[in-house]
């Protein structure tokens, strides 16, 4: 039986974390998908978050013999963006303006500070790994680390039914605020219309 290592992301892993959120957004994500982005063009935007995640000693990973096999990509919710130096490809685009409304909607109002809101920003496995618990394990991680370093929430971006299921079943996080694909429209093109999903569900788990 194959043994498996969780522990937080560190720079001896940031080249195979990299190969791993590529190939597990890029061709089985339903929003990345729909943009028809080359991997080369996708690579750029997910080395700096990683890079990032590095950084702030937040994220888990899963793997075997330094082969990354499955992430929880974190952060703090109202920490430091991406450098400005970071170029992002356009086709990025219908995805962030779409996160970014769900969270400027859900912090509308509300007094959130640094250090109280922890981010899942991107969960999860290689294809021939999945249904094997793995998200479930870096997802309790995320949170025991959450708890341990005194956020009072954490929320998310949950993109398909799958994770939505997961989330709030098996966690206890509640839908707060949810966005359809079909309706939603970047410019004048509705680019996630026929992915096959619903609707992209902010989340949130309080801790206290």
């Amino acid at each position: 039986m194959e043994r498996l290592e969780y522990h937080l992301l560190t720079k001896p892993y940031l080249d195979s974390t990299v190969d791993c959120v590529t190939k597990v957004f890029l061709y089985d994500e339903p929003m990345t998908q729909a943009l028809g982005m080359s991997e080369a063009e996708f690579q750029t935007f997910v080395r700096a978050i990683c890079e990032k995640a590095v950084n702030d000693k937040s994220s888990y990973i899963c793997g075997n013999n330094k082969r990354v096999i499955g992430f929880a990509l974190n952060e703090d919710l109202v920490g430091e963006p991406l450098p400005e130096s970071v170029e992002i490809t356009p086709k990025m685009s219908p995805i962030l303006n779409l996160l970014g409304k769900l969270d400027k909607t859900y912090l509308k109002g509300k007094r959130i500070s640094k250090g109280t809101a922890f981010h899942l920003f991107m969960i999860g496995s290689l294809r021939e790994y999945r249904n094997k618990g793995i998200a479930k394990k870096l997802t309790d991680r995320s949170l025991a680390l959450a708890r341990r370093q005194g956020f009072d929430r954490v929320i998310t971006e949950a993109t398909n039914r799958k994770s939505q299921r997961l989330l709030g079943e098996y966690f206890g996080f509640r839908d707060r605020i949810s966005q359809s694909y079909k309706y939603y429209r970047f410019g004048n093109k509705t680019p996630f219309s026929n992915i096959g999903e619903e609707s992209c569900i902010l989340m949130e788990l309080k801790l206290r």
